[in-house]
C-alpha cells in the first residue's frame, strides 16, 4: 500500500473519555487501583478541579509511582491532589464517592436462553 493512501487512526485513551464525560462530575474523591493509574489520575484531575485521587498500589509499585508522578503530572497544583498509598489487594480499599458496594442479588434466569437449564 502506498504511503499516501495510508490513514492514521488515532484512538482516544479511555481515561480521557471518562474524564470528559459526566461520570466524575461533582465527585470529590476517586480511588484507583489499576495499571496506568498515574496517567488516569492526570486526565481526571486536569478536567475536574475539585477531584482528589488516591492511587492504591502494591508496595513494590508505590515507590515507583511516587517517583514518576512529577513526570506524569507536571502541573504541581494537579499533582498535589493525587496521593499514592501502599496497599495489598487483600486489604480494604479507602472510601470513595464513586464506589458502589456490591450487593448480593439472586440471579434471574435469562429469558433469551430458554434452552439453557437454570440452576436452582
Amino acid at each position: 500500500m502506498p504511503k499516501s493512501s495510508r490513514r492514521l487512526t488515532v484512538h482516544r485513551w479511555p481515561a480521557v473519555s471518562i474524564a470528559e464525560s459526566e461520570l466524575l462530575a461533582g465527585g470529590r474523591h476517586l480511588v484507583i487501583h489499576s495499571g496506568g493509574a498515574g496517567a488516569q489520575a492526570r486526565e481526571f484531575v486536569a478536567v475536574h478541579d475539585d477531584l482528589r485521587v488516591t492511587i492504591c498500589a502494591l508496595p513494590a509499585q508505590a515507590g515507583w509511582l511516587c517517583r514518576d508522578l512529577p513526570a506524569t503530572i507536571p502541573d504541581e497544583q494537579q499533582r498535589a491532589r493525587v496521593g499514592v498509598i501502599e496497599q495489598s489487594v487483600f486489604e480494604p480499599r479507602p472510601a470513595s464517592e464513586h464506589h458502589r458496594p456490591r450487593t448480593r442479588t439472586r440471579r434471574r434466569p435469562l429469558t433469551s436462553r430458554a434452552k439453557s437449564p437454570v440452576p436452582k
